[in-house]
């Protein structure tokens, strides 16, 4: 699997979750229903919130993978912006890492 290879060549974690429900629950409530995703679009039948049905779905999945973290910083990440759109991000280098000039 080329996911894979990439991971393990640049040393970077993969995890697998199930992805059971991802598209039908709600990100920002956790309310499911399969009304909830109608093709690329979803909007919440409970809370209202609308969102691509697949950025929705990866919350989900990142979620599942990180059930230690509270609602609370879910819910501080969304009202500020934080999790559509990465600000900044952090990469390890591995030592044999070489930057190429084009």
């Amino acid at each position: 699997m080329m996911l894979e290879y990439k991971t393990k060549k640049y040393g970077v974690p993969i995890f697998y979750v199930e992805p059971e429900y991802t598209s039908q629950r709600c990100s920002c409530c956790g309310h499911i229903e399969k009304a909830n995703r109608k093709q690329k679009l979803f909007q919440c039948k409970k809370c209202g919130k609308v969102e691509n049905a697949d950025v929705n779905a990866g919350f989900n999945i990142g979620y599942k993978h990180q059930k230690g973290i509270s609602q609370f910083d879910i819910e501080r990440d969304i009202s500020k912006g934080n999790t559509d759109i990465p600000k900044e991000a952090l990469l390890v280098k591995p030592s044999n890492f070489r930057t190429q000039s084009f």
